[in-house]
């Protein structure tokens, strides 16, 4: 959670959701690009233990 918190306090992160189960996480950037989100994504402490990561670009219209 301390880089969740970092990145939300640096405005980078948008929403964070954790699943039911705590097995899954979705997390929305904004204001980077996808180079950058898989860079943030890799220094995370769990992330040689993921077991899969899609990276999806979205547009926000509302």
């Amino acid at each position: 959670m301390e880089f969740i918190n970092q990145w939300q306090q640096e405005a980078i992160l948008e929403i964070f959701f954790l699943s039911v189960s705590k097995t899954g996480a979705v997390l929305i950037f904004k204001d980077i690009d996808e180079a950058k989100a898989k860079e943030l994504i890799e220094i995370l402490p769990y992330f040689p233990f993921m077991e899969k990561v899609e990276y999806l670009n979205l547009d926000k219209h509302f």
